[in-house]
């Protein structure tokens, strides 16, 4: 090749390398491509930094292999003198880079044999995306690629049998506790740390970071026990305080495994002496071998055992700690297998992981769990809400929210009696993944739980970003129980309950375990404290031998926010349950004894005592509890007990059909040895304070105001008032007409300041008469009180009975209060504004006006007859007819009635109709009458009268009959009338109607668990959507506790099916009812009217629906 012929290379793209194929390796020609891959100036720099010769391109360790290998590929006789081999290169700047060459051997006529080379760099790059940010070392995956290539490239290091190829896996023992102990930053540092010592002893780049605290060394050399013994001592040494130790498990490849394989026996060996306290390395031997085996067998094998039973459902108790009772399960599962006998999760569940098969043992236990609470459901069973858990592979392999969605439809389940488990870690392999599919969750109506609570590098940034229901810490927290870990563990809960998540606590297997968790609030335990895990009639029977309870589904949300409460406060906190008549002490931390004192005290606050007929404070205690309730708010009260004063205060933290819990704290207010001289004052001043109905602090400078003092059940000591004298007093207290002037020039700055200069009094006072509860004005006095301040602006203003109430005799009070009402009442007459006085009208009136043209069109409506039929703009009705409206179920009587005004000009007075709002009929009273326009008929004007808005109070009574008070839908008896009036009007006038029939799935969970309150609020919820999607002109009756109608005219199902089925997904949407969960299905079906041959057809019909309903069976309805 002529120099020529090699410049014509140039222009080639990509790295272009010719060398000669000879000892030599001569390098003949490299172009600029080359030069810049090794970070070179020019060709006389690489030639130097190369030597001159391809061998200098080559890494030290891969030149004998790549050579070996080229000259393999070249001497294949159908290679077509071609080669394609892998080896590192390093640049000038000292960076390795992985090279992919694709080579051709050429018997040139200038140079002889030579190899034209075509250099680029491979799929997989030593990148910032190939190495493990945390310790800066290789990932998992760039390092199985990269040996895989190199084994196929240099396979002739296999001859070598001096050298041992060695994969070595290395377990950091005690990392998590070092992380919790440390903090997730100086983890990091640890890990990094580590990292580099691998690096330092082994002195090889084929290391790796396989996950959290593992690492991977592949080593070839004879000294691989050494330096494992060197990697134990210095990271040992790392910490003076907190000790590290290594497992390391060892592998001796012979090449002709995979990479990955290696590890995974390597990992092996390491696995076997996690439990040794001598050991830590093995080396994998044949008796490893069975593992292996029993791997094999379990991926080979799952599928199988799944189907023939040989997995088992077991479920381990979960304790609420406030209550002791049984408040939920998690499904665990077990192997029992017919060959290899009882296989523990530990045995089965990391290698299906692994080999990413866990997804069917997670969609079996779905199932299962599904299957097992429709069984309970069925015989009226008591229902324990289940957890179970999602691996991190099932996100990959399938859509588990469809799964547990599909199986909770299925069975027909509440929701809220299956919770997903999703670990820790796998938020850290695909956290915007696992995001979504929390949020999937939620918007299903199911909670999610974290588990295994701290156990990864981000727990706190994990609570930050994904929004979990629940939390379970593990109690390897407290292993060792110290001071430190309890502060850990008690930092950990309180932190949840700041952010709103709920704790639970599991591996709990002591009785010191389960007191501390409920001193500090954590709401649920689960471990062999209480139970084992077990098929569940055996942990059913287990609970009823320890006395343990079920909680209710009622009590499971009333005891959701009571665990809200921080039970870590250095003020009292008490828990007292309230069924109305009696209280019981749930929980009473030390403060709160602390500020009873003494034992008496005690005794006097105990449950047997305050709940006793006899004892003097269950009175006041009843009395503030009764208040608390109405306010929602904080209430004290004072109790005297032994000459000592205490501050008891309570506010209702949760309530449920059965009771409320009160948040409780006492507080000693007894005054200290010097202030008690003043006790007799003090006990005047309280006494004193009795005669006011309320006492209030005001500053007129600030306009502000707090109750100081009240014996009345509608305010709370503690009230505070902006804009106190100009607007909350005014409204407050109502004034009688005479007095409301008196009393606001009474109460300013300047009228109480100039009165007290005049009397030489601190205080003035003045009667006005106020509404009382009994609708009747009584006399007041409001005494104003000056207190000494600099501003001179802050007051007590004091308002008690007047020494006039009940005097026979206030002539001259009365007629000077008539004569100022005569003059307040003389009216002074405005002009009007307007000159559209018909436009205004139709603004104004309560009137039902409307106009339509010759066609019966709508021209226009007065703005109370658009509200009438929620109306929201006038363009909704113009241009169209009442038929088009579709607002009546007879609309020829009234196309009748307006066709004869437009024939005749003679008015119609009060024709009866029907008008159908917000699917209830109505009773209407229409008048009519032609409009003209140049002495000829242009239309009609007209208005319409609701008749049962005027019915007298008999009347309305036998109309409350057809509606159903609790929704304002019709109920059975309004459907049944509204389907006789359409049946009537298909008869006789020809026009068909359609029926549906839903069926509302969730009622009777709703009422047994949460009451009827809750469960007519979401009747009302259901019957609003229906309302919301439903054709103006349909009714919609409630004909069951659970079922609705709906009515409306013609014969095409398709517009109504559509929005039933809109409405239908909507209702089966709603996720809570007042704060509770909620779980809605609904079942329906459509009848024509025409189906019945006849009206005694009809009344088969009818007769079918009520039964039906009745049974829960509308399918059968036809």
């Amino acid at each position: 090749m002529s120099d020529n012929s090699m410049k014509k290379l140039d222009y080639l793209p990509g790295a272009v390398l010719v060398y000669r194929a000879d000892e030599t390796q001569e390098i003949l020609y490299a172009n600029q491509n080359v030069i810049e891959l090794f970070g070179c100036n020019d060709i006389d720099d690489f030639k130097d930094y190369t030597g001159n010769s391809f061998t200098g391109l080559v890494s030290d360790d891969e030149i004998e292999g790549t050579l070996f290998n080229i000259n393999k590929q070249i001497n294949d006789e159908t290679s077509n003198n071609y080669d394609h081999v892998f080896y590192h290169i390093q640049t000038k700047q000292g960076e390795k880079i992985y090279i992919e060459d694709y080579g051709k051997l050429v018997d040139d006529e200038d140079f002889g044999l030579v190899y034209y080379a075509f250099l680029v760099l491979p799929k997989v790059k030593l990148t910032e995306a190939s190495r493990d940010e945390v310790s800066g070392l290789l990932n998992m995956r760039y390092l199985l690629n990269i040996m895989d290539k190199k084994r196929q490239s240099n396979s002739k290091q296999l001859l070598d049998k001096t050298v041992k190829h060695v994969a070595i896996y290395f377990n950091i023992l005690n990392f998590k506790m070092y992380n919790r102990y440390y903090g997730f930053e100086q983890g990091n540092n640890c890990l990094k740390e580590i990292g580099d010592i691998l690096t330092d002893v082994f002195k090889v780049n084929t290391i790796a970071r396989f996950s959290d605290d593992h690492f991977v060394v592949l080593y070839d050399g004879n000294d691989e026990i050494e330096n494992i013994k060197e990697v134990h001592r210095r990271v040992a040494a790392l910490d003076d305080r907190f000790q590290l130790y290594i497992d390391a498990g060892v592998y001796y490849s012979d090449y002709t495994n995979p990479t990955s394989l290696d590890c995974d026996l390597a990992k092996l060996a390491c696995d076997s002496i996690k439990n040794s306290l001598t050991d830590y390395y093995a080396v994998y031997s044949d008796k490893l071998k069975e593992v292996q085996e029993l791997r094999k067998y379990i991926t080979d094998n799952i599928d199988k055992a799944i189907k023939n039973g040989y997995i088992k459902i077991y479920f381990q108790p979960v304790v609420r700690a406030l209550t002791g009772e049984l408040c939920s399960m998690e499904a665990l599962t077990r192997w029992i297998d017919p060959e290899h006998g009882f296989l523990s999760p530990g045995d089965f569940i990391p290698i299906l992981e692994e080999n990413n098969l866990i997804y069917k043992l997670d969609l079996f236990v779905i199932n299962e769990v599904a299957k097992h609470l429709k069984e309970q459901n069925d015989n009226n069973k008591p229902i324990v809400p289940v957890s179970l858990n999602i691996s991190r592979m099932d996100f990959a392999m399938c859509d588990p929210f469809a799964e547990v969605e599909k199986v909770v439809t299925q069975y027909g389940l509440v929701r809220e009696w299956i919770t997903v488990e999703i670990t820790e870690s796998a938020i850290a392999t695909d956290a915007e993944t696992i995001q979504s599919e929390i949020e999937k969750f939620h918007k299903g109506g199911f909670d999610v739980w974290m588990d295994d609570f701290g156990s990864g590098y981000s727990s706190l940034n994990t609570l930050k970003d994904f929004d979990f229901d629940e939390i379970k810490i593990d109690m390897a927290f407290l292993r060792n129980m110290n001071d430190r870990s309890k502060k850990i563990l008690s930092s950990a809960v309180r932190m949840a309950k700041q952010i709103g998540i709920h704790t639970l606590a599991e591996g709990v297997e002591t009785k010191e375990h389960v007191d501390f968790l409920r001193e500090i609030g954590c709401e649920k335990i689960q471990g062999y404290f209480f139970g084992k895990p077990a098929p569940y009639e055996e942990v059913m029977q287990h609970i009823k031998d320890q006395g343990i309870e079920v909680e209710t589904q009622t009590m499971k949300a009333f005891y959701e926010k009571v665990g809200m409460v921080d039970f870590m406060t250095d003020r009292s906190l008490a828990l007292f349950y309230d069924d109305g008549k009696k209280f019981k002490t749930v929980f009473v931390n030390r403060e709160y004894w602390n500020d009873l004192g003494s034992r008496e005290a005690i005794m006097a606050m105990s449950d047997d005592i305050i709940n006793s007929a006899d004892s003097m404070l269950k009175p006041s205690i009843r009395n503030l509890a009764e208040k608390a309730k109405k306010s929602s708010k904080d209430e004290s009260i004072d109790l005297v007990y032994n000459g000592r004063y205490y501050r008891l205060r309570m506010k209702v933290i949760a309530n449920s059909i059965d009771g409320w819990m009160h948040r409780v704290s006492l507080e000693d207010i007894t005054f200290n040895e010097i202030k008690e001289r003043t006790s007799a004052l003090n006990s005047v001043v309280r006494n004193v304070a009795t005669l006011y109905e309320s006492i209030y602090h005001v500053d007129f400078a600030t306009d502000k105001a707090e109750l100081v003092y009240t014996n009345r059940d509608d305010q709370s000591v503690g009230d505070f008032y902006e804009s106190f004298t100009k607007a909350h007093i005014v409204q407050h207290l109502e004034f009688y007409d005479g007095d409301r002037e008196k009393y606001e020039n009474f109460l300013t700055l300047d009228t109480i300041t100039r009165r007290i200069l005049e009397v030489g009094e601190a205080h003035v006072s003045d009667i006005f008469r106020i509404k009382g509860r009994d609708g009747n004005y009584h006399w007041k006095e409001i005494i104003i009180i000056a207190l000494p301040s600099p501003s001179r602006t802050q007051f007590l203003l004091c308002i008690k009975p007047s020494v006039l109430e009940g005097k026979a005799d206030m002539t001259g009070l009365t007629s000077k209060d008539s004569e100022t009402s005569r003059n307040n009442n003389q009216l002074k007459a405005n002009p009007a504004q307007s000159c559209n006085y018909w436009k205004e009208l139709m603004k104004k009136t309560d009137i039902k006006f409307f106009w339509k043209d010759k066609e019966r069109r709508f021209l226009g409506a007065s703005q109370s007859f658009l509200d009438y039929y929620n109306i929201k703009s006038i363009d909704e009705i113009i241009g169209k007819t009442d038929e088009d409206l579709k607002w009546h179920i007879d609309d020829i009587n009234y196309k009748s009635d307006e066709e004869a005004v437009l024939a005749t000009g003679k008015p119609i007075y009060h024709s009866a109709g029907q008008n159908i709002i917000n699917g209830v009929i109505h009773n209407v009273s229409a008048t009519k009458v032609p409009m003209y326009d140049n002495g000829k008929i242009s239309g009609i004007i007209g208005y319409f009268i609701d008749i049962d808005e005027v019915l007298s109070e008999n009347e309305k009574n036998f109309q409350e009959l057809h509606i159903d008070t609790s929704t304002g839908v019709m109920n059975s008896r309004g459907f049944l009338m509204s389907c006789i009036q359409y049946e009537d009007n298909y008869r006789i006038h020809n026009q068909n109607y359609k029926l549906v029939i839903l069926e509302i799935k969730g009622y009777h969970h709703m009422l047994t668990s949460y009451g009827k309150e809750v469960a007519e609020h979401m009747m009302q919820e259901v019957a609003s959507i229906l309302q919301k999607h439903s054709q103006r002109g349909a009714t919609i009756s409630r004909i069951g506790s659970w079922h609705f109608a709906i009515l409306e005219k013609g014969s095409n199902f398709t517009e109504m099916d559509n929005y039933v089925q809109n409405a239908i997904e909507e209702i089966m949407a709603v996720r809570t009812i007042d704060g509770f969960r909620a779980t809605l299905y609904v079942n329906s079906c459509m009848i024509l009217g025409s189906d019945q041959e006849s009206s005694i057809g009809f009344i088969h019909l009818i007769d079918q629906i009520f039964s039906n309903i009745n049974a829960d069976k509308i399918e059968n309805i036809k």
